[in-house]
């Protein structure tokens, strides 16, 4: 029964992919006359490695991209996936645990039983949101089928996100089923409907901020590779103000400041999934985060971001400073730097034209 409803799933998401394409093209996230920042960096190779390794940013093993079971992944995202109804059983039969309540409907409200918040936030929204901005990408570059490719892209990297994060685990697990077979999908086919699309991007102001990933050929380490997103909504009667949520491993809010300048200041505070704490029931992998106070400053021009440094202090020490091309002297060049407490400080340089910059640490 579970594999016929996956089929048919699988079936209305794509023809609703379709339908997509002859909708009218509007840009609701893509900003191709943006020649810096964050901006400037979007494209689908530089999507693939932020999206694809960004499980590495919780601390998660080793960040030597050479050391990744990327064969015991497969097998294990495949084997999930196949029996998910199998594993939804074992995982429901644990007692104190509900694949239902814990990972779909927002009842769960402990920590380990609020595994649907980052899959509503990252997985439904943020995924989705990623799949129209690739849309909008592709069809600026005159890709025929867009939004197919956009949908086909998204679903690479995400389904190599859960090969990344499951490489060295040999048990199940009801995480990758959520995932990749109901909150993905869904965010694909409702960031192809316009209205929703053009209510989180002009309303909610919804934007990609990612980071810029570099490696150090050395030691074959990969830093600084993930998500981030921010939304920021007006204060009705307040002009140079809007209260922003920033979220990817973490969860900041706080002020944006609209200078007069065209320049956008933004301070929060709030938490960040350092670690992810991982326990085994009766063959079942159950994993939640270890959260501790976050700090994040950003500074962006029309939306595109030019500066961020976040800190995490409390266990573990986090600093990490973003530097895009377009802040400083030269619009081609970006630094990147950071000191973490386990890993020792990171110093990388990334250029504009590149998916991937290089950089010195451990």
């Amino acid at each position: 029964m579970m594999r016929i409803a996956k089929f048919v799933f699988t079936c209305c998401i794509m023809t609703l992919v379709v339908l997509a394409e002859d909708k009218e093209k509007d840009y609701y996230f893509y900003k191709p006359e943006l020649d810096y920042g964050s901006e400037a960096l979007f494209n689908p190779v530089s999507l693939i490695i932020n999206c694809s390794f960004d499980i590495l940013r919780n601390g998660y093993g080793s960040r030597d991209v050479r050391l990744i079971q990327f064969n015991n992944g497969f097998r294990n995202v495949n084997r999930i996936l196949w029996h998910a109804d199998e594993v939804i059983a074992e995982y429901n039969e644990l007692g104190e645990y509900n694949f239902w309540r814990d990972q779909v409907f927002p009842i769960g409200h402990e920590l380990k039983a609020m595994g649907w918040w980052p899959n509503y936030k990252l997985h439904l929204i943020g995924e989705g949101m990623i799949c129209r901005k690739l849309s909008e990408w592709y069809d600026y570059h005159g890709v025929s089928w867009p939004y197919f490719w956009a949908v086909v892209n998204t679903a690479a990297f995400q389904y190599l996100n859960e090969v990344v994060e499951n490489g060295p685990i040999k048990y199940n697990s009801v995480d990758p089923i959520a995932d990749l077979l109901i909150f993905n999908p869904l965010g694909w086919a409702l960031f192809a409907i316009n209205p929703v699309s053009r209510f989180f991007s002009q309303t909610l102001n919804l934007d990609f901020w990612q980071p810029q990933p570099v490696y150090n050929p050395a030691n074959g380490v990969l830093s600084n590779a993930g998500e981030q997103f921010i939304g920021r909504i007006n204060i009705p009667g307040v002009k140079r103000y809007q209260v922003f949520y920033s979220f990817g491993i973490d969860g900041v809010g706080g002020l944006t400041y609209k200078s007069p300048t065209g320049n956008n200041y933004s301070f929060g505070v709030g938490l960040r999934a350092n670690r992810l704490k991982e326990s085994v029931l009766s063959g079942q992998r159950i994993v939640y985060p270890e959260l501790e106070p976050h700090f994040a400053f950003f500074m962006d021009r029309k939306e595109s971001l030019l500066l961020s440094i976040t800190q995490t202090s409390v266990k573990e020490m986090n600093l990490i400073i973003n530097c895009y091309p377009g802040l400083a002297f030269n619009r081609h060049w970006g630094f990147y730097f950071a000191v973490y407490s386990f890993l020792g400080p990171h110093f990388g340089i990334t250029y504009i034209n590149s998916p991937l910059g290089l950089f010195l640490g451990r």
